[in-house]
């Protein structure tokens, strides 16, 4: 494990924190993902990260905005 690796997973618990306390996170959403089973975990996982992968290419090549 890298040194920073803690630090970087402190700094996305903090962000996490901040959004669920901010609304801008659905507490009853997350504790639905908590609640799935390990199999269904991975799907979501999957899901999630192709959709931040896309919403980042998207960002990056200006043509796309964020509808919140």
């Amino acid at each position: 494990m890298d040194e920073s690796e803690p630090i970087g997973e402190e700094l996305t618990l903090k962000a996490l924190r901040a959004e669920l306390g901010a609304g801008e996170i659905r507490s009853d959403v997350l504790r639905a993902l908590v609640d799935l089973s390990p199999q269904t975990r991975l799907i979501v996982d999957e899901m999630i990260l192709a959709a931040g992968q896309a919403d980042r290419r998207g960002h990056d090549g200006g043509t796309q905005n964020r509808s919140t």
